[in-house]
């Protein structure tokens, strides 16, 4: 209600009186005030519902005189908030721990509302801290991917709280750098055609990061590819060493370190004949030695097998040379093989040892013996051996 003591005392003083009341509207940087006439002739005003904050006064007149007008009252009426339309992001997709503004969009602040924020797609629930800002903006850098809220709470007097409007951050994680690489075997045998699986293993590949290969003790040096998989076969034809990472994708960015395996290739193993070629298949007479015959062994052959050898015959090897030497002790035909021993597969090669009689005749039977070192030293009963 509003009332005027000076304007009632001067109606009271004094007949015949008539009054009314005016509404006059605030109005902001300037304009016009153009006064409303209220229609009451009491000395009081009430009932009144004012949207805007409004100037009142009473106006009274005495007769022929003029107007008199009381001081203004006002009346300041506060304006409820309005819902937000939206909430806008300033950035997503992003990386885990990328800053990222949040601003409510639209509605109305009304007389000095606050913005209450929260996460979750339940406009209310899980309220940050600070709950409340003055601005319609936040900072936030979430690690996961996360739906924030935001409202409008209007002050004291209004004190409605309107509803709320959603929206979500994608975030993005980065990828972390394998721990291992794993190989299906460390040692292949050169020529063998061998395919070896290198696995990448621990780590995380984040939000969807790719492998990257190479070879050599630096990881980003010698690239030879990518793969979504953490496997790749190779076949290398010498001792190698590769590498691995990841690189994470386009929203995070990242490349992590790599780590490293060597796959060692040994040589095929060899066999060959280094002594002269004629003492690979020899023919000696009995009791006669053979002419020492080596074999040097190569590549990743480390020893070897023998087999096939006449009584008599030795084999020794020394910073794999194989020496066959000796004197052979019983007439006849003999082939051996020597097989070679190591980590890759075995080759052989092979020689012969003939033993003959040695040649003589004698021209009596009794008791001639035929094919003897000895000599024939006597006619009737000697023996003619050559």
């Amino acid at each position: 209600m509003v009332q005027s003591a000076a304007a009632i005392r001067s109606a009271e003083a004094a007949r015949p009186v008539t009054s009314h009341y005016q509404a006059i509207p605030v109005r902001c940087n300037g304009g016009s005030r153009q006064p409303t006439t209220i229609t009451n002739t009491a000395t009081s005003l009430s009932s009144l519902s004012p949207t805007t904050t409004t100037y009142y006064r009473a106006v009274v007149k005495n007769g022929v005189c003029a107007e008199a007008n009381s001081t203004a009252a006002t009346v300041t009426v506060n304006q409820p908030a309005a819902v937000p339309t939206s909430m806008l992001v300033s950035a997503s997709p992003v990386c885990s721990g990328t800053a990222v503004t949040l601003t409510a969009n639209g509605g109305d602040n009304g007389s000095g509302a606050l913005y209450e924020w929260g996460t979750g797609s339940t406009v209310g629930n899980n309220k940050m801290s600070p709950a409340t800002t003055t601005a319609a903006t936040r900072n936030v850098s979430p690690s996961t991917t996360t739906t924030y809220w935001v409202r409008r709470i209007s002050n004291t007097t209004c004190t409605n709280t309107t509803g709320g409007v959603t929206n979500t951050v994608t975030v993005s994680q980065p990828a972390t750098a394998p721990t291992s690489m794993l190989v299906s075997t460390s040692t292949i045998c050169a020529g063998a055609g061998t395919q070896v699986t290198l696995t990448a293993s621990g780590g995380d590949n984040g939000s969807g990061a790719y492998y990257q290969w190479g070879t050599g003790s630096t990881a980003g040096s010698n690239v030879s590819g990518t793969s979504t998989g953490n496997t790749r076969s190779v076949s290398p034809s010498t001792t190698t060493t590769y590498w691995v990472r990841r690189i994470s994708n386009a929203t995070c960015s990242n490349t992590t370190t790599g780590v490293t395996n060597t796959v060692t290739v040994n040589a095929a193993s060899t066999i060959s004949l280094t002594s002269a070629s004629a003492t690979q298949n020899q023919t000696v007479d009995e009791g006669n030695a053979i002419t020492t015959t080596t074999y040097t062994l190569g590549g990743s052959a480390t020893s070897y097998t023998i087999s096939g050898l006449p009584s008599g015959l030795t084999h020794t090897m020394t910073s794999k040379a194989i020496r066959i030497s000796g004197t052979p002790k019983t007439v006849g035909a003999y082939n051996y093989t020597i097989t070679t021993t190591g980590p890759c597969t075995a080759v052989t090669i092979t020689g012969s040892v003939k033993v003959e009689f040695k040649t003589g005749v004698c021209n009596t039977f009794n008791p001639g013996i035929i094919g003897t070192n000895e000599a024939c030293t006597t006619f009737n009963a000697g023996t003619i051996g050559q």
